[in-house]
């Protein structure tokens, strides 16, 4: 199994995380940084991009992992401050390996976290997030949950974490769709956003249910826990207690 990892850093060395970061992802994957400066990180690769690119920079991994499509099993997208440990991604590509059988348009999703005084916060299931894909904006956090081979999946409202795990055979699919543009445009919330997640509305985001904690990954700027509702692991958990036996595949 050959795994890429792209990301995009507009601070490039001097952003705080990147070095743990890519610490964890070096481990199990090949690393390329898309940043304006050359990344000082041995067996990193640097793609040199202007500075005049601002945030369109999320895009340009894009083209690269079209380019390299035949060279590996799976590609991850990231932000340089989203700590993903090595037993997470690999975790995930389990997950992900296990929903395409059932649908190639079935896609593992990460659950992006923040600390507030210690506590995990998931800051993407707030539910005002939810009005990006037409929930209310004040109670939707989870929109569906599904029995995919006798496990529990469930899907957020929410498309955004920061970050996608796709394999060859689903980057291959959203291309053949014309789903997978190079070029920069905001398609869900703004460019930044859409850079990762801009696509996802053609996929089905799915989170085991069982094993939804080993898919946590930590935002390490905790720049969003300001939002009044905290949805932690005890909610969630509370929630699943009442999943229906009949809940639709």
């Amino acid at each position: 199994m050959k795994i890429l990892t792209t990301l995009a850093s507009y601070s490039g060395n001097s952003n705080p995380y990147i070095k743990e970061v890519i610490g964890e992802l070096n481990q199990v994957s090949d690393v390329v940084v898309f940043s304006p400066e050359k990344i000082n990180i041995d067996g990193v690769k640097t793609e040199l991009r202007d500075k005049s690119l601002a945030h369109s920079l999320v895009f340009e991994p894009r083209q690269y992992i079209l380019d390299h499509l035949d060279e590996y099993d799976y590609f991850l997208y990231n932000e340089d401050d989203i700590l993903i440990k090595k037993e997470s991604l690999l975790y995930a590509i389990e997950v992900n390996e296990k929903l395409i059988e059932d649908n190639i348009q079935n896609n593992v999703n990460f659950l992006r976290y923040e600390l507030d005084n210690g506590v995990e916060e998931f800051v993407d299931l707030a539910p005002y997030n939810s009005v990006h894909t037409g929930g209310n904006g004040i109670s939707d956090i989870i929109r569906r949950a599904y029995k995919i081979f006798g496990e529990y999946y469930f899907t957020p409202w929410n498309l955004h974490s920061g970050n996608f795990l796709l394999s060859r055979h689903q980057i291959q699919t959203l291309e053949y769709n014309n789903v997978f543009p190079t070029e920069a445009k905001a398609t869900y919330c703004g460019i930044l956003e859409s850079g990762a997640s801009g696509f996802k509305n053609n996929l089905r985001l799915l989170t085991p249910v069982a094993g939804y904690k080993r898919l946590m990954v930590h935002h390490m700027s905790n720049k969003y826990i300001f939002n009044p509702v905290k949805i932690t692991t005890d909610v969630l958990d509370n929630f699943f207690r009442f999943l229906p036996e009949d809940v639709p595949a």
